[in-house]
């Protein structure tokens, strides 16, 4: 995703998500004046395997706000980031037929 809507690589995001960057810079907007990712991001657990149903483009602006690369660049002297995060997650068990 990063390499799609940040480097401009022409990849599966790249191609199936035609708004991907403008989401993802509205997010890190927000992240830039609030501190924190907006709303809840839903996982499925699968035994100890957590997998993102909901939220890639937030859990990408979560990352960045945290690289100290990344942080140069788009969050220029910010420092405070609320580290919690909303999250719902549900559970799956495989179940013989």
């Amino acid at each position: 995703m990063k390499d799609a809507y940040i480097r401009n690589i022409q990849n599966d995001y790249w191609r199936e998500i035609e708004d991907g960057k403008k989401r993802l810079g509205k997010i890190l907007a927000f992240v830039r004046e609030n501190g924190r990712v907006p709303g809840p991001l839903v996982f499925l657990e699968t035994g100890s395997v957590l997998s993102v149903v909901d939220g890639h483009h937030r859990l990408l602006a979560y990352f960045m706000s945290r690289d100290p690369e990344w942080r140069k660049q788009y969050f220029p002297g910010w420092i405070q980031f609320d580290a919690t995060m909303e999250k719902w997650i549900g559970t799956h068990c495989d179940r013989p037929a």
